[in-house]
């Protein structure tokens, strides 16, 4: 329906006025469609202020933005205008905090999150080696941005300080995240855009004042810090890889459009073509996670209760409720992308292949995306990491050689490829898990 919509627009020189009112219907539709989904499996209150939390950064920070981007726009680092330093680190930040983030969550497995104290006190004894080896990582992206976009030392030594300090935060709401205390998370958020909005131009130094409500919620617990655990820096470097595989499925085109087209391309519209993706993908985390958090609990009980000849049956229809949630969580970005390409003209953005490019490959991405996540939690990692470094490959090279629409357009296809393959990997693994399991727990008796 999007590519039709836009199709009549384009087609149409003076599109009727009536197309923005059913457009803020659909919106207002799927809004609510999301928050259905979010509530209707109870503990309504929770979850909802769940997915506010998890809308908060983008809410917020795009509230702030249109207020500071002039101030920004007047000042310059080095040869560079500070706006697109700024825009240099925000695009980076997410691909980066998928990466850095991935090495916490093995060393954590076994600690149950009901323990907050021992929780909490684990995580900061694994923070400084974790922050130390994720340093390199700051260095190569910034070797990236350094070596194409021929930075100075100044644009270069503030991309990596504004880097790294969303870095340290994104790595310090973990605790938060895993212990579901999502209120430190919304204020920290709320703290973060408040100091963007009086103080623009420390904008690097906006996370370490956001860090303020987690160093509470840690509290004694900091004293871990103190007393550093040994990691193993091969197993450290391998979670680190997966991370950067798995978080440049919805980012690594964002950061080369702006390290190759920044002074080409319509910012205002790559963010705002990103808001569908970004509602669908809190809802799925504040309410759909569950659903394969309850079909893993349920393999589990198969072994126990359900006899063999049964196992087949059962694990498919727990396939097929992870499947469900994976495409309701995809109609609910489809669903707000249509509304809002119907409502694109009183928002300002043009009627272009490369606008019809931007609003439909988030969506894909974001259905690849999932399935990639739902193989690695059933343990497929491999088939997660080939499909996610394929995806990256085309990426790289389709707006290295293409043009934006032309390499989007080719994305798109490739991507609706590579989440059919991913499809059927986890169909295969929902069906062999029930055996795997049973081996496993055969070989312990």
């Amino acid at each position: 329906m999007i590519p039709v919509t836009w199709a009549y627009i384009e087609m149409t020189p003076n599109p009727p006025a009536f197309l923005a009112v059913i457009g803020l219907f659909v919106c207002a539709i799927t809004i609510g469609g999301a928050v259905y989904m979010t509530v209707y499996q109870g503990q309504s209150y929770a979850r909802l202020f769940q997915l506010f939390t998890n809308l908060s950064p983008t809410i917020l920070l795009m509230s702030v933005f249109p207020f500071i981007s002039g101030t920004l726009n007047s000042q310059s680092i080095g040869n560079s205008r500070e706006l697109m330093v700024v825009l240099a680190v925000s695009v980076t930040v997410p691909w980066i905090a998928s990466t850095v983030s991935m090495p916490v969550y093995e060393p954590l497995a076994t600690v149950d999150r009901r323990d907050t104290a021992l929780f909490y006190r684990s995580f900061c004894q694994l923070w400084p080696p974790l922050l130390l080896c994720s340093i390199p990582v700051v260095g190569l992206f910034a070797l990236v941005m350094l070596s194409v976009k021929g930075w100075g030392v100044s644009e270069t030594g503030f991309f990596m300080v504004g880097v790294f300090t969303n870095m340290l935060f994104s790595q310090a709401i973990i605790p938060a995240q895993e212990t579901k205390r999502f209120g430190y998370i919304f204020f920290s958020w709320v703290f973060y855009a408040a100091f963007m909005f009086w103080m623009p131009q420390l904008w690097f130094l906006a996370p370490v004042f956001a860090l303020l409500p987690h160093l509470v919620l840690l509290n004694s617990a900091l004293i871990g810090l103190f007393q550093p655990r040994a990691l193993n820096p091969s197993r450290i470097t391998r979670e680190l890889l997966r991370g950067a595989l798995y978080g440049g499925v919805l980012w690594a085109d964002k950061f080369l459009l702006v390290l190759i087209y920044a002074g080409e391309i319509n910012i205002f519209v790559v963010y705002v073509a990103l808001i569908p993706m970004v509602l669908a993908q809190g809802v799925y985390f504040a309410s759909q996670l569950d659903i394969l958090t309850r079909s893993m609990e349920g393999i589990r009980a198969m072994i126990d209760q359900a006899p063999c000849n049964e196992l087949s049956t059962q694990s498919g229809g727990i396939s097929s409720s992870v499947e469900q949630s994976v495409a309701s969580t995809t109609l609910i970005a489809s669903g707000l992308g249509l509304g809002m390409m119907l409502i694109s003209a009183i928002m300002g953005m043009d009627h272009n292949t490369e606008v019809l490019a931007l609003v439909l490959a988030p969506i894909v991405f974001l259905m690849l995306m999932l399935l990639i996540f739902e193989l690695s939690q059933l343990q497929q990692h491999r088939t997660a990491e080939i499909l996610s470094a394929i995806h990256i490959a085309v990426v790289t090279i389709g707006l290295i050689a293409l043009p934006i629409p032309a390499a989007y357009f080719s994305l798109i296809i490739v991507d609706i490829v590579l989440t059919y393959l991913a499809l059927r990997s986890c169909r295969g693994a929902f069906a062999d898990a029930p055996y795997e399991l049973f081996w496993k727990e055969a070989a312990k008796w």
